[in-house]
């Protein structure tokens, strides 16, 4: 996060595209749009962040593991807050070694209760993945776009 939250400060697009799997940058429809998108809400960067959650998962094959992080984090920046998730293959030798970075990034303005309004697409989109690769019909690589724009 400390990595992503530099990128946001910065606006620099190019670092956080650093930061995708090749798998990721290969199956995002148009990461350099999604990119542009997520750091649209932040022109001034991050005044903090905080985590509020992480969902995990892993799968051992033949001794070789994937591990799935998917952290959530409450973001403030110029007097606003938002929900960040993102979610990181940090290792991934017993499914698709080509597939170690982060897989899908995304940010949505706060609201109380993360499971209505705008938020609820956003989590639905950003739970949708598993370590196996598999996703939901919610879900997809590179950077969450609410489905209106």
């Amino acid at each position: 996060m400390e990595q992503i939250a530099e990128a946001l400060n910065g606006s620099d697009a190019a670092a956080l595209k650093a930061m995708f799997s090749a798998e990721a940058l290969e199956r995002a429809a148009d990461i350099d749009a999604g990119l542009e998108y997520l750091l649209s809400p932040f022109p001034n960067g991050v005044a903090g962040w905080e985590q509020f959650g992480c969902a995990s998962e892993e799968q051992i094959s033949s001794g070789k593991k994937t591990e799935l992080l998917i952290p959530c984090y409450d973001l403030s920046a110029d007097g606003s807050r938002y929900y960040l998730c993102f979610s990181d293959f940090t290792l991934n030798d017993a499914i698709n070694p080509n597939n170690v970075g982060i897989y899908q990034i995304g940010a949505t303005p706060w609201v109380e209760d993360p499971m209505s309004g705008d938020a609820e697409p956003f989590f639905r989109w950003a739970r949708g993945l598993t370590a196996d690769e598999s996703t939901s019909d919610t879900s997809y690589p590179g950077v969450y776009i609410p489905e209106e724009r």
